[in-house]
Order: structure tokens, then C-alpha cells, then sequence
């Protein structure tokens, strides 16, 4: 019994006030973050997000100016910093290309880079909200997807089962009962853009990753309004819809 305790998400959601920091541009670029990875490889504007990026330089190129950036972007000393200033919790970004070849010029390169960042959290105290910020075909169109598109591509063809496919990566690695200690929270995609999508199918994809979570462990799962009022989620993953349990919404201003 108190080992069931002891591995019990350690973060009382809901109750405990959260006071967090973004950990944005690092393993997945933003041009407004880090704009001078983009303008020394651009001399128009053709290169605007890590998809162009890769596409322009090539995996190994793109690996390579990639790597020193993820290993200088952020550090333990900006953990300790975070810490020290009196927050709790870092969310950190990633894209599905860390994880999965949907077959894009992406390069790998990113997921050890996550070790790191958890390691780091559990040496300073923090907890972590992992983020899958871009999902094959974009969730939303944004350069921060990875892919900047007019029309958000994302629930057509084969992009629904690749993203639940990097999910399952991720969560078998992170969402285990030996990493609730420090990982509090898996959000199964930033930014959906709703008005753009089909809402009953991103409910749907919610319900699915929600389920296919639970299967491996009770780590609270992380939904995004798609800039929405949050009340269409209201019916939604609460307790009276098959009993779910441990679901955060998350609403960008």
C-alpha cells in the first residue's frame, strides 16, 4: 500500500497553485524565440519553421546546426534559476519528429534532450508537463508546429494514428508509475485549431488518447481548449463520461 503511494503522481492538481515556465524554442524551434537560426540560413523568407529548415539544410545538416543549440538552449542552471525564482513546474514542448518518421525532411535528434530535462527537474525539485507541440500535418498551421500552413492538415489520412502512435512513445516512457515523481502531466497536443478542424473528430482523438494512457498508468492527462471556450469540453473526460479522472485543460491567452 505505501508503495502504491509512493508512486503516485506528485503533484496535487487542482489544489496545489501552479506557477510554471514554458520551455519554448529548445526542442522545437520558434522563430521568434531563436530568429538568428533562421536568418543566417535564409536570405529571403523561405525558411521560417524546423520543417523548411530541415528541408533547406538536409537531415544531417539540419542535425548539425540543430545540436549545438539543444545542447546550449537550456541547462540545469536555468532549472536551478526557474527553481530558485519560486516556480514548480517547467512544460516542456516536443515535436512527434523526436519520436516518429512520418516520413517529413525533419531530423531526429531531440528525445535525449528530454532525459536530460527530467533528470534535471528531479535534481532541482520541479515537476514536468510534457507537450506534444507539432503532430504530423499541424495541428494549427503555426511555424511553432514545426510545419507552417494555411490549412492545418492534422486528422486527415494517416496523421490521427501517428500522432496516437507518438503518444504511446512518449507515455510508455514517461507516463510509467517510476516517473510520476516528477512527470505530472502529458498534454496529447498544443493548439489544436478548432475553428480550422473538425471539433467532434478532436473530441474523439481526446477520448482515445485519454484511454490509451489510462492503459498504461493513471498520470493525469492534459487537454488544450483549441481557443475555445472551454465549455465544449464540458461533457467531455469529466467523471460522468466513463468515469475519467486526472484531466487538466489547458487555455492559452
Amino acid at each position: 500500500d505505501s508503495e502504491l503511494q509512493e508512486r503516485a503522481v506528485a503533484f496535487a492538481w487542482g489544489s496545489t497553485k501552479v506557477r510554471g515556465v514554458n520551455i519554448g524554442g529548445w526542442l522545437v524551434l520558434e522563430p521568434f524565440i531563436t530568429p538568428s537560426i533562421f536568418s543566417k540560413n535564409s536570405v529571403t523568407d523561405e525558411v521560417h519553421d524546423e520543417w523548411t529548415l530541415c528541408q533547406k539544410l538536409g537531415k544531417t545538416g539540419c542535425f548539425n546546426t540543430l545540436k549545438p543549440h539543444w545542447d546550449s538552449f537550456v541547462t540545469l542552471a536555468d532549472f536551478q534559476k526557474i527553481k530558485n525564482a519560486g516556480f514548480n513546474i517547467v512544460r516542456i514542448p516536443i515535436g512527434y519528429w523526436a519520436y516518429l518518421d512520418a516520413g517529413g525532411p525533419y531530423t531526429t535528434g531531440a528525445a535525449p534532450y528530454m532525459d536530460k530535462a527530467i533528470a534535471w527537474a528531479r535534481q532541482t525539485g520541479l515537476k514536468v508537463v510534457i507537450d506534444l507541440h507539432g503532430v504530423p500535418r499541424s495541428q494549427n498551421g503555426f511555424d511553432h508546429s514545426g510545419h507552417k500552413l494555411a490549412t492545418p492538415g492534422w486528422l486527415t489520412f494517416d496523421s490521427e494514428a501517428q500522432t496516437h502512435a507518438t503518444l504511446k512513445i512518449i507515455e510508455q516512457k514517461y507516463a510509467i508509475p517510476s516517473m510520476q515523481d516528477v512527470v505530472i502531466a502529458i498534454e496529447l497536443v498544443n493548439e489544436p485549431f478548432l475553428s480550422k478542424l473538425d471539433p467532434n473528430r478532436v473530441k474523439q482523438f481526446y477520448r482515445d488518447g485519454y484511454g490509451n494512457l489510462r492503459k498504461i498508468s493513471d498520470t493525469p492527462v492534459m487537454l488544450h481548449d483549441g481557443f475555445w471556450d472551454p465549455a465544449w469540453l464540458n461533457t467531455v473526460l469529466t467523471p460522468s463520461d466513463n468515469n475519467a479522472q486526472g484531466v487538466i485543460m489547458d487555455h492559452h491567452e
